[in-house]
């Protein structure tokens, strides 16, 4: 390698050229190139003018293909796997923090000997799958050349904390300082002095891009744990791969170096609150803190696995869409609404997603976010819904109504409105909650005497995914199908007996199997009297129909 325009670069060619000739060694010479300052070697460019090492761009576009496909996988064949790590493991020459990410995939491939022995991939892996998944979109390809044995990096940054009042970090004249908790102020020594190390390698990496960072602390079980990359500890853990993917992000490299504690004093003073001494030994220390966005605040907090499909699909959707996943808003909702729908995701699955991000925005202590009304979404919701069941013909059986016709037929031994089976079903009695399901406090009529009208209040319902409740009610028609006459009929024979609303003689809950069981039963057989066995002229009729069950009895 070297400029084309060298001519020691060239005589250095035709010597290796006819070298090569004399031995006997076949060159092809197809893909001899050079002299030149950007050579494709092994699969990666190296260009030594940019001092870049990067994937070229078909091989990235077919590598966040594979992984994309592999996202959600949840068992696979040792002989794909071991492929899917070498693509993995070509990557990291490039991606260094990847290699963290692989270690648990190459550890899976060493379980079983059968090329063909199909192999489950436990949630360990696939979050590290997730994690290349979540990367791989918002990274261009490229990681800059390093020397490990640089003695001078570029930046060099200080961070501290205390067990009593919170932590604070410093490069230059920035720096950023935060109280703890009362959950926080449980958290092990190691993993308070992590959280703003992962903190700045968010909130300065940008301008980290390229450069190697020293950072200096003065807890050497932090400055081990993140040299060596690993630790056993579950949260030490989580912040240490969060870290890495900052690294993998903005293409810095992160080297831990340990102080003592007398020359950490200005990040000692952050840690303590003591602003006005830092201030005075940094004089050309900004004026104002560098601002922790509140989703970067939760990643400290959250100890499990955070590259997990849901969240990993939105922070992939916020960067391409530029905008902080917390706090959200109706705009952001209904994109993202948009974006899993163009992407061939169910109804239900956007509403689960929907769902997740509400509950961590109020795990970020910003309130929920559907506790204002969301009209735009909710219509965005329900063309989703429409346009989704047009696609996929067939996928929804077609269901008849339960007709005035047929209940006549029913109602000596069928007496209820027109809900769903589900929000006046149970599915057990261990499952009873009165918070959620019917209970006779719900019951209430306009009058006393003879109601005119009845109230039934649905704490829950398949149509109220926000749990706001509503009311149903019931009017008296004076009619054979009347429901208030049917429900006051049914709460006489039930008594005050606790426990749902609805239930069988016995105390036993009504389930929704055996409501939609015994409606079956009545359905067939009245179809079968009124096709095979119709009333005979001496007046007798069809057979008697199926035994009634105690909650049907009037």
């Amino acid at each position: 390698m070297g400029p084309t325009c060298d001519s020691r670069c060239k005589r250095g060619l035709d010597v290796v050229l006819e070298l090569c000739e004399r031995l006997g060694v076949p060159l092809a010479m197809e893909k001899l190139e050079g002299p030149t300052t950007c050579l494709t070697f092994l699969g990666i460019e190296v260009d030594t003018e940019a001092m870049e090492l990067r994937l070229p761009e078909m091989k990235l576009k077919s590598l966040t293909s594979t992984v994309k496909e592999w996202y959600g996988r949840k068992s696979c064949t040792k002989r794909e796997l071991l492929s899917f790590i070498g693509l993995l493991s070509h990557a990291c020459k490039v991606v260094r923090p990847g290699r963290r990410f692989l270690r648990r995939l190459i550890n899976l491939s060493t379980g079983t000997r059968s090329l063909n022995r199909c192999i489950r991939l436990n949630g360990e892996c696939r979050s590290d799958i997730g994690w290349w998944y979540t990367f791989l979109p918002q990274w261009n390809g490229i990681s800059m050349l390093w020397d490990g044995q640089k003695e001078h990096p570029d930046h060099q940054a200080w961070s501290d904390a205390s067990g009593s009042w919170g932590c604070g970090a410093y490069w230059g004249s920035r720096w950023l300082q935060f109280p703890w908790s009362e959950e926080a102020r449980g958290w092990s020594i190691s993993v308070k002095e992590m959280v703003p190390v992962m903190w700045g390698c968010f909130v300065w990496g940008e301008c980290w891009r390229g450069g190697v960072v020293r950072w200096n602390c003065d807890n050497l079980a932090v400055v081990e744990v993140i040299t060596r990359g690993s630790s056993k500890d579950g949260h030490l853990s989580h912040i240490l791969r969060c870290i890495h993917f900052a690294e993998a992000k903005y293409s810095f490299t992160l080297v831990a170096n340990h102080v003592a504690g007398v020359d950490n004093d200005k990040a000692d003073d952050l840690s303590r609150n003591r602003l006005s001494s830092f201030l005075s030994k940094v004089p050309e220390a900004d004026g104002y803190p560098t601002v922790v966005p509140q989703w970067l605040q939760q990643l400290g907090w959250v100890s499990g696995e955070w590259t997990n499909k849901t969240w990993g699909r939105y922070l992939t959707f916020c960067a391409e869409e530029n905008t902080l996943p917390v706090p959200t808003n109706e705009d952001i909702l209904c994109k993202f609404v948009a974006w899993l729908f163009v992407r061939d995701l169910a109804y239900q699955t956007m509403k689960s997603y929907l769902s997740a991000v509400r509950h961590f925005q109020i795990m970020s202590g910003l309130g929920d976010p559907f506790a204002s009304e969301m009209p735009r979404l909710q219509y965005v919701l329900k063309g989703a819904r429409v346009e989704r069941s047009k696609s996929t013909p067939g996928a929804k059986r077609s269901r008849l109504p339960i007709t005035p016709a047929i209940l006549l037929r029913m109602k000596d031994v069928l007496n209820r409105s027109g809900m769903q089976s589900g929000e006046i079903t149970v599915p057990s009695l261990s499952a009873y909650c009165s918070k959620s399901h019917l209970t006779m406090n719900d019951v209430s009529v306009d009058r006393a005497g003879r109601p005119g009208i009845m109230h039934l209040t649905l704490k829950a319902s398949k149509t109220d995914p926000f749990r706001k409740g509503v009311t149903i009610s019931l009017g008296r028609t004076e009619k054979p199908l009347c429901p208030v006459v049917a429900l006051l009929a049914y709460l006489a024979a039930r008594g005050s007996r606790e426990g749902p609303l609805f239930q069988h003689s016995d105390g036993r809950p009504l389930t929704k199997a055996a409501f939609v069981d015994q409606v079956r039963k009545l359905w067939h057989w009245l179809v079968w009297t009124n096709e095979t066995m119709p009333a005979t002229a001496s007046g007798s009729g069809p057979p008697r129909p199926p035994q009634q069950p105690g909650w049907m009895t009037r």
